[in-house]
C-alpha cells in the first residue's frame, strides 16, 4: 500500500496570501504621505528664484511681490492659510516684514519664521527689534550677491529644525546648514549687537563668506 501523499490545503494558501497583503500594507504605512509633511515655503524676488540652485526636499519657492513689498503681510497670510507650513522664509525681507511676521506669529504660532536680508546702515533699530521679536532667526549678509546662498541656508536649517534635529535660532546650527547648502566655501558669523546697549541679539545674526 502506497503512503498517502500530503495534500495542499487551499485555505492555508489563502491565509498566506492574506499575510503577504497585510505585510505589504504595514510596510507602506510606516511612511507618512508626502502631502502631510510640513512645507518649507520661500518668498523671494525674481533674482532669488533664478539664483537659488540647491534646496532641501520639500522646499518650494514662491515669487515675492515686486515692486510692492508693502503687500507682503497679505502675501504671507495667503501662504499660511493654505496647507500646513512648517517654515516660512522671506528673503529679501523688506521693512514690511516686521509687520508681516508679527501677524504670521499670531496666525500660525507653530510655523518657523526666517528672514534674510542684506545688511544696511539705514535699517531702523525699531524695525529690527520688531522683526527679532516675531522671527525665529533674522540673518543678514553684507552683499546682495550672497543672498541666494543665505536663503538656501535658511531652508536647510528649516529642514533640520522642523523635526527637532537643529535649534531654529542657533547661529552654529545655521552656519552648519549654510555650509551644506552652499558647499565649497567657508562661512563665519556673529550675533548682531544693539548699538545703544551693546547687548547681543538673541536671534539676529550677520554671516560672511570666507575663502
Amino acid at each position: 500500500m502506497k503512503p498517502l501523499q500530503p495534500r495542499l490545503r487551499i485555505p492555508s494558501l489563502l491565509t498566506l496570501l492574506g499575510l503577504l497583503v497585510l505585510c505589504a500594507c504595514g510596510a507602506g504605512s510606516g511612511e507618512a504621505p508626502r502631502a502631510s509633511q510640513p512645507r518649507i515655503v520661500i518668498l523671494t524676488d525674481e533674482a532669488g528664484m533664478v539664483a537659488i540652485k540647491k534646496l532641501p526636499p520639500g522646499a518650494e519657492i514662491l515669487s515675492l511681490t515686486v515692486p510692492s513689498k508693502a503687500a507682503l503681510p497679505d502675501q504671507v497670510a495667503r501662504v499660511l492659510s493654505g496647507a500646513k507650513v512648517g517654515a516660512l522664509i522671506v528673503s529679501p525681507a523688506a521693512e514690511s516684514a516686521a509687520r508681516a511676521f508679527t501677524q504670521a506669529r499670531q496666525a500660525s504660532p507653530e510655523s518657523l519664521l526666517y528672514a534674510g536680508r542684506v545688511a544696511s546702515p539705514g535699517q531702523g533699530a525699531e524695525d529690527a527689534l520688531l522683526l527679532e521679536s516675531a522671527a525665529d532667526l533674522v540673518a543678514e549678509i553684507p552683499s546682495a550677491a550672497e543672498l541666494p546662498a543665505l536663503t538656501a541656508g535658511l531652508a536647510e536649517l528649516a529642514r533640520r529644525a522642523i523635526p527637532g534635529k537643529a535649534k531654529s535660532d542657533s547661529l552654529e546650527e545655521f552656519l552648519a546648514a549654510l555650509r551644506a547648502a552652499a558647499p565649497g566655501r567657508g562661512w563665519t558669523g556673529n550675533y548682531i549687537k544693539d548699538p545703544d546697549s551693546g547687548l547681543k541679539a538673541r536671534n539676529h545674526v550677520l554671516v560672511t563668506p570666507s575663502k
